[in-house]
């Protein structure tokens, strides 16, 4: 009788987690209700790192100063923070890919993704320099506009008073007749020929797109990165083929195509059965050894598989980081998301095989009616055809803030944003 009623409490336990997943997804599948007030607080983040922007650029203008982008790597400061060395000294070049979004109609709000991003961009080159000094061999800021008529793009414009004139990585050749398909992997091509300049070992492209905001401490969590794969067999280094620097959090979950997210679920699924086990049983030890308990243990496993999906993975690996004091962990990953393409670090060398393979596409193989996706599908399988490793990095580095999706025309839905 004891079992029979603990095995109701455990159904119990079990339908209430079921309803409230229902509920979950029912809110999220049909909830439109606040959409455009959570889209105005978007315009309002947007509106203040616009007007952070122009205080920059401004403070640049007054000073008739400019960032210091490019600077010789070596003399250290001994005042400085100390941090972890690395041989060779690694260069990074940071790319974004500059898509002049006022030509698009979307309504009459104008955003201005690109200036805000680049100013952000160069803050934080700029506070890295402040705590270590120039510890990178060399850090480049490229832009790529993705448009023929670079005259009206009136944001690259304003940034260009900040930029050196060969930052600006025009298109190789006209591009604006062909479809959104084509011209979101030629653009890209087209950018990595013309920024990724040297293939040494430690060398490095951060492929971005202009709706991407840096996080607190880019540069420190980048070197950490580095650190990090620098400690590995070389064997497991040139297999490297891209880090994953942004994730939307919905696309970091448990999921079945992914062997690693599977075997954390089930450890923390086995760690929570043992605890409820513990707290409903008296001498659980024991009830191992009967088959008559195997169905409990068993409705036990399902409930705790619920709460730890319920919680979410990046809950979960948010507290293992804190508990390890560490700033974030590299997973091997499945094949690119949709968004998994927005921003990526790739050794130079894999970078330059990547640019030559996708300027030279055939675009009439390509498919124009889902240009959404299609970049982080092609390079994800380039790199599969060289045998080379997609890693992802959570927390992710970068925070997606672009309201206005230029491969869909239209705005995102408000309720997805990070």
């Amino acid at each position: 009788m004891r079992n029979l009623g603990q095995s109701k409490l455990v159904l119990a336990c079990l339908f209430t987690m079921l309803m409230l997943h229902l509920i979950i997804w029912i809110e999220d599948s049909f909830d439109n209700v606040g959409v455009n007030y959570a889209a105005s607080l978007i315009r309002d983040d947007e509106e203040y790192r616009f007007a952070q922007a122009l205080t920059v650029l401004n403070a640049r203008k007054n000073t008739k100063g400019r960032f210091a982008f490019q600077y010789a790597g070596g003399a250290r400061d001994h005042e400085k923070q100390p941090f972890v060395e690395l041989y060779p000294t690694p260069e990074l070049t940071f790319s974004i890919l500059a898509a002049n979004r006022w030509t698009h109609e979307i309504d009459d709000y104008e955003p201005s993704y690109l200036l805000e991003s680049t100013a952000n961009l160069l803050l934080a080159i700029e506070e890295d320099l402040s705590l270590y000094g120039a510890r990178f061999s060399s850090i480049n800021v490229t832009l790529c506009p993705t448009t023929d008529q670079v005259d009206q793009f009136s944001e690259l414009a304003i940034i260009s008073k900040l930029l050196p004139v060969e930052a600006i990585k025009k298109r190789q050749k006209p591009m604006d007749s062909f479809t959104l398909s084509c011209r979101t992997l030629l653009d890209v091509g087209s950018c990595i020929r013309q920024c990724v300049t040297s293939s040494v070992t430690n060398s490095y492209m951060v492929l971005l797109e202009d709706d991407l905001i840096a996080e607190d401490q880019l540069l420190q969590r980048m070197w950490d990165i580095l650190a990090q794969f620098a400690t590995v067999s070389p064997s497991v280094e040139k297999e490297i083929g891209a880090v994953v620097l942004y994730l939307r959090g919905v696309d970091f979950q448990f999921s079945l195509s992914d062997v690693t997210s599977m075997w954390e679920l089930s450890i923390l699924s086995f760690g929570f059965t043992m605890l409820i086990i513990s707290f409903i049983l008296p001498r659980w030890y024991r009830r191992f050894c009967f088959p008559s308990d195997f169905i409990l243990v068993f409705l036990t496993f399902i409930l705790s598989a619920l709460i730890v999906c319920f919680i979410g993975r990046p809950r979960w690996t948010n507290w293992l980081l804190f508990l390890s004091r560490k700033q974030s962990f590299a997973y091997a990953f499945r094949p690119l998301d949709d968004s998994g393409a927005s921003g990526l670090l790739i050794p130079s060398a894999v970078a330059r095989s990547l640019g030559e393979y996708l300027w030279g596409l055939n675009c009439s193989e390509l498919d124009s009616r889902a240009p959404f996706g299609l970049k982080s599908a092609v390079i994800s399988n380039f790199l599969r055809t060289q045998n080379l490793e997609i890693y992802t990095i959570w927390p992710t580095l970068f925070r997606h803030r672009g309201l206005y999706s230029i491969y869909k025309n239209d705005i995102h839905d408000p309720h997805t944003m990070n």
